[in-house]
């Protein structure tokens, strides 16, 4: 499955600050390193890992890593794999969103995952780039529905999930290794024909 390639959907906090989603750029990459490092505590908590190598999905990002990373991002987009996105903030990357692990055939669905700088945490830019996200798969693409799967341990996340209005669907016991040991994660999800929630910007919240 082919899908269009670039897109940056773009909209409004609940207090009308401008969030933007748009491709991982090679022009990017000292924004995204010092932004990665000014956040690896901040992640740490959320961030998948491997067993086989704890401390692997913290580690700082060098240059070559980065670039792999902006090629094979479009290519992924192009064939149907995944969409990933910088998060803009008021024209400053500000963070990362993306639709992977993308079933077509009789499914048609993928997850969704995201981080934000945590000096933007609580104003509302990871529920717009969630929101923007979900919008442009639901409705500009075949997919029919997305998963977002949260840590039980993740309060932030969970508020935000349910902030949005997404259907809890249940907990997946120990289902992604993360900050060193199996997490169980609450499962939310939301199909094409439940499209759309309210939008951020129109009254939604926060």
């Amino acid at each position: 499955m082919r899908l269009q390639w670039p897109v940056a959907p773009e909209g409004l906090t609940a207090a009308g600050e401008a969030v933007r989603l748009r491709p991982l750029q090679r022009a990017d990459w000292t924004a995204y390193r010092d932004l990665r490092a000014d956040n690896l505590e901040h992640l740490r908590p959320g961030s998948v890992d491997d067993p086989d190598a704890p401390g692997l999905g913290t580690l700082p990002m060098v240059r070559p890593a980065f670039l792999r990373t902006v090629r094979s991002a479009a290519r992924a987009a192009r064939q149907g794999q995944s969409l990933r996105w910088a998060v803009e903030h008021r024209g400053r990357l500000a963070g990362e969103m993306v639709l992977d692990a993308m079933r077509w055939g009789g499914h048609r669905s993928c997850s969704a995952g995201y981080w934000v700088d945590h000096r933007v945490s609580g104003r509302g830019v990871g529920r717009t780039a969630l929101w923007l996200a979900l919008e442009h798969a639901l409705t500009r693409t075949p997919l029919h529905r997305v998963e977002v799967a949260v840590s039980v341990d993740n309060p932030a996340g969970l508020a935000l999930a349910a902030a949005l209005g997404l259907r809890e669907e249940g907990v997946r016991r120990a289902a992604v290794f993360v900050d060193g040991r199996w997490r169980d994660h609450l499962v939310h999800a939301v199909t094409a024909p439940e499209w759309p929630l309210p939008a951020p910007g129109r009254g939604g919240g926060g």
